[in-house]
């Protein structure tokens, strides 16, 4: 077993929310940091802990960027959601690119979950 401390680029109010699984035994642990207002903070880590790749992202500034929930996608990336300034999902695929924002429009709502579902064929 392991422990870390992640420090965000501005050394300020870090957090994670959310750890989902990525490909191999690799994770995802998303959250936010502060720079100038808040980013969404996505992290890639190995099964040791050791940071792959980080990615900072703000939509809504100067309103909050937070990442609160996430799930793998089924091709090795992850499905993020939260609030920025409006409910959103966000897909980054396996080297932490956007696929695809979505932002729903409506103020005063956060995506808290974010689920797979798995559906079965008859």
């Amino acid at each position: 077993m392991w422990q870390r401390t992640y420090n965000g680029p501005a050394n300020q109010n870090d957090r994670v929310f959310s750890l989902s699984p990525a490909d191999g035994n690799n994770f995802y642990a998303v959250g936010s940091t502060v720079i100038s207002g808040n980013y969404h903070y996505i992290l890639k880590l190995n099964e040791f802990g050791d940071t792959i790749w980080t990615r900072l992202f703000q939509f809504a500034p100067p309103f909050g960027d937070f990442s609160l929930s996430s799930t793998e996608d089924g091709n090795d990336g992850v499905v993020v959601t939260g609030d920025s300034d409006s409910s959103f999902t966000l897909r980054l695929d396996k080297n932490g690119n956007i696929v695809w924002y979505k932002s729903y429009n409506m103020i005063a709502v956060t995506g808290n979950r974010v689920i797979k579902k798995i559906t079965m064929g008859i």
